[in-house]
């Protein structure tokens, strides 16, 4: 990121979007609003979750751990279009590369570029998208994202828990923020 004091680069991060597209379980939204909270990040979107209450179910509130606010904030669509909305860069996470689109690039880099993003362009918001538990980011899905991240995982076994991929790019996000 370019040379931004930390405090200005903190500030950026409450326009960073996570969307979560057919989550299944509540348990993982309530994960993923925890870790979104602990790195500054408050906005969850939610495309089509098996159930429309997911966020208020007790597994989600035990899961998110005291980030019950993010949890009731949550807004839910059902449209992938309406998920990313106003943001003017989308972020496509997933563990597979595609044969069409964006190179996939790791977190650290993204969130660089990101975050580079949003200081250029008060207005802009930026929207990291991830797949469904069991099948992730279809490929139109992902083809409706201008760029890919990818977390290196070994190549033996490349399936992260969709709360742990949220925590790594939060993370990824807050670092980026506070250098």
């Amino acid at each position: 990121m370019t040379a931004t004091p930390a405090r200005d680069a903190l500030a950026l991060l409450p326009r960073v979007r996570i969307v979560l597209v057919e989550p299944s379980h509540p348990g993982n939204i309530g994960a993923a609003a925890r870790a979104m909270k602990v790195m500054g990040l408050r906005e969850l979107v939610l495309v089509s979750p098996r159930w429309p209450d997911a966020p208020s179910q007790p597994e989600a509130i035990a899961f998110a751990s005291g980030a019950t606010d993010v949890l009731s904030a949550v807004r839910i669509s059902s449209s992938f279009t309406d998920a990313i909305g106003d943001a003017t860069l989308a972020v496509a996470v997933s563990a597979r590369g595609r044969e069409y689109g964006p190179p996939p690039q790791p977190p650290e880099r993204i969130a660089e570029l990101a975050l580079d993003e949003l200081a250029a362009h008060p207005q802009h918001r930026v929207a990291f998208v991830f797949g469904s538990e069991r099948i992730g980011l279809s490929i139109e899905q992902a083809g409706r994202c201008q760029r890919l991240l990818s977390i290196p995982t070994d190549a033996d076994y490349d399936s992260l828990n969709l709360a742990q991929a949220v925590q790594i790019v939060a993370y990824c996000l807050r670092r980026a923020a506070l250098q």
